[in-house]
């Protein structure tokens, strides 16, 4: 009974998954679409800012309550299953095209991020003064992202805006849900077939916390946007990286060590590096399987450690 329970969340899980990936990417690109916005990179940063929602509540919370290194572990976690597991999942299928010139500017803060963190951790601390850079990053990024993303928007009726804006909340609803509903299924079902926790947490739930970017950069691929599930994806990790970190830490000092934050800040780096588009601007499918080998060694190195 448990059993047939637990599949039926995770289809459930599932079935959220496709109606609010579908919902959120036509409320976003509505929405930027009234906004005036004309670049579908910002648009896709946009929807990364959406979906990291969550993990900015999370550090804000863990911050006051004192453990505001939860927030760090999380998120740093969290853009490696975004750069390394979602990425590498949609190429591993076929070659992703995008403007090279457009992702420039988030190629390079997603870059630099793990570098800035790793000597800010030198000392085993992330001060307040750090946090405060983080997020001053983060809004340069913003700033630098949004030149010359807008035109005057198209005259449309406030429905319009009101239905693109429920669309998306809807859509990013759903893809909450449908993330709790795929860790509570598909981790039960792994563990009624024997699989240790660890396993279990570095795949079933890394991939069901992933859920809302790698559904929707699903669905965007499907209606040929691919730019904004890049886009969604880089926006994602430098949200984390820079603005839910540095939350984190101006609420409370973080301290960890370096050498405990390193292969979390190694593999984002090395991911990065692998996802940067050619000249041409289109990703190979060979890398797809790279991007999957450096989380499958990401996890390795957890499971070591432990």
């Amino acid at each position: 009974m448990l059993a047939e329970l637990h599949l039926l969340a995770l289809a459930a899980g599932v079935v959220c998954a496709f109606f609010g990936g579908d919902l959120f990417l036509r409320g976003t690109l509505g929405l930027a679409h009234s906004w005036g916005i004309i670049s579908r990179t910002v648009t896709g940063a946009i929807a990364g800012l959406a979906t990291s929602s969550p993990e900015i509540s999370i550090a804000f919370t863990a911050g006051v309550a004192g453990e505001p290194e939860i927030a760090l572990g999380n998120n740093l976690g969290g853009n490696i299953v975004n750069l390394a597991l979602v990425l590498g999942v949609v190429l591993s299928f076929s070659p992703v095209a995008v403007n090279p010139q457009s992702l420039k500017t988030s190629y390079l803060f997603a870059l630099i991020q793990p570098l800035a963190l790793a000597a800010m951790l030198a000392d085993g601390t992330l001060s307040r003064l750090d946090a405060a850079l983080l997020i001053s990053m983060f809004a340069a990024w913003l700033y630098f992202s949004m030149r010359g993303a807008f035109e005057e928007p198209e005259e449309e009726g406030a429905l319009t805006r009101r239905t693109a804006f429920l669309d998306a909340v809807g859509g990013l609803a759903l893809l909450v849900a449908a993330g709790q509903l795929i860790v509570y299924g598909a981790s039960h079902l792994a563990r009624d077939l024997g699989f240790s926790d660890f396993v279990v947490g570095a795949t079933v739930v890394a991939l069901g916390t992933a859920t809302p970017e790698l559904t929707t950069f699903l669905v965007s691929r499907l209606r040929r946007h691919d730019q904004v599930g890049v886009g969604m994806i880089l926006g994602s990790t430098i949200v984390s990286g820079y603005l839910v970190i540095g939350i984190a830490g101006a609420v409370s000092p973080i301290r960890v060590t370096l050498a405990e934050a390193a292969p979390a800040l190694a593999a984002p780096v090395v991911a990065t590096l692998l996802t940067s588009p050619p000249a041409d601007g289109l990703i190979p499918r060979w890398r797809g399987f790279a991007l999957l080998a450096v989380y499958v060694a990401y996890v390795g190195a957890l499971a070591t450690a432990g």
